[in-house]
């Protein structure tokens, strides 16, 4: 049975027509595995400072475009242009501070440029990001 403009079982309408505006979100989320190279330009006992270079399988984790009000927010669909799998090349820069024979303090800047994203596409655009990178590393 109709009632609305919807059916009883169905999920009521996002917002009443005329009464909020609505905006449109879109989530992309992959996993990433790299594999990558450091090459040592320079350092010392305490200080290194290498080159990294490799490159990544994603795969593709979330992807949603949701319908948002002031008052709700519901899932709508998901990008249809998107491949389930892509890969990109990475280049950075990695600066490594031993705190003891075990421990290191690790910071790179890593521009990572995308391939294979998008379905039915001849690739003239590919993405790309640039990203800052800091961790404490331990070997056993």
């Amino acid at each position: 049975m109709l009632t609305g403009g919807y059916r009883e079982d169905d999920e009521p309408p996002l917002f009443a027509a005329g009464s909020e505006s609505v905006s449109l979100s879109q989530s992309i989320l992959y996993m990433e595995m790299p594999f990558e190279f450091k090459y040592r330009m320079f350092g010392d006992s305490k200080f290194n400072t290498n080159v990294v270079g490799g490159f990544s399988f994603l795969y593709l984790n979330k992807n949603e475009i949701r319908a948002k009000t002031n008052t709700s927010s519901r899932s709508i669909g998901k990008a249809g242009n998107l491949l389930t799998t892509s890969t990109s090349l990475n280049i950075g820069l990695d600066v490594e501070y031993h705190l003891s024979k075990r421990s290191v303090l690790n910071s790179a800047v890593m521009f990572k440029k995308h391939y294979n994203t998008y379905k039915d596409y001849n690739n003239e655009y590919s993405p790309y990001n640039v990203g800052m990178h800091v961790g404490i590393g331990y070997k056993f």
